[in-house]
């Protein structure tokens, strides 16, 4: 298992998507929420960070531009 965490200030605005899977295997349409940023880490290395769904809208309601945050990916 492979576990990264992030430290840093958001660099921009969040920005907000909403898209929609024509293609998803059930013939139906599936609708996603996206939420990306860029988040500078310490070492001045900018990386985008992006959240789905009810976490994308979770950030976009109470993320801004300048807020220090931390960041964890389990996989």
């Amino acid at each position: 298992m492979n576990i990264c965490f992030l430290t840093g200030t958001i660099t921009n605005e969040p920005n907000f998507k909403f898209t929609i899977d024509k293609n998803h295997s059930l013939k139906k349409n599936k609708h996603f929420s996206i939420c990306y940023f860029n988040l500078k880490v310490d070492n001045s290395t900018s990386v985008i960070i992006k959240a789905y769904d009810e976490f994308a809208d979770f950030c976009y309601s109470n993320l801004k531009r300048g807020d220090d945050i931390a960041v964890s990916r389990n996989r």
